[in-house]
């Protein structure tokens, strides 16, 4: 699933995957933050983003502290900010990425997600 503000300088991405049986059991939502980062550099880079930083933060999202990555970065110049931030259930994996450009916006954003039931 994927929203973009009406300006397109904010926007959310959410994905979901089946971990499957082993890795559903093997894998929580810290131990997938801790995969991810070890090739989200590489993959930012060759995106065309600059001057990254990267670090693994508490994020209040949908009513709970999560692990997530806090990503900094520069596109053509322009300032990027990221979260991304992951939630388990079951054998399934959601991986929600906020990102803003030019303020840093993505814990606002995440405040508009809220756990129901």
């Amino acid at each position: 699933m994927y929203a973009a503000s009406s300006d397109g300088l904010a926007t959310i991405n959410i994905l979901f995957e089946n971990l499957g049986v082993v890795y559903g059991f093997a894998l929580d939502e810290d131990k997938y933050i801790d995969l991810a980062m070890e090739n989200l550099q590489q993959s930012l880079e060759s995106s065309g983003i600059e001057n990254i930083a990267l670090e693994k933060t508490p994020l209040d999202f949908a009513g709970a502290s999560r692990t997530a990555i806090s990503i900094t970065g520069e596109l053509s110049g322009v300032p990027l900010y990221e979260s991304l931030v992951c939630m388990k259930q079951g054998n399934y994996m959601a991986s929600i990425t906020i990102c803003s450009i030019n303020e840093n916006i993505a814990e606002q954003l995440a405040g508009l997600f809220y756990a129901i039931g």
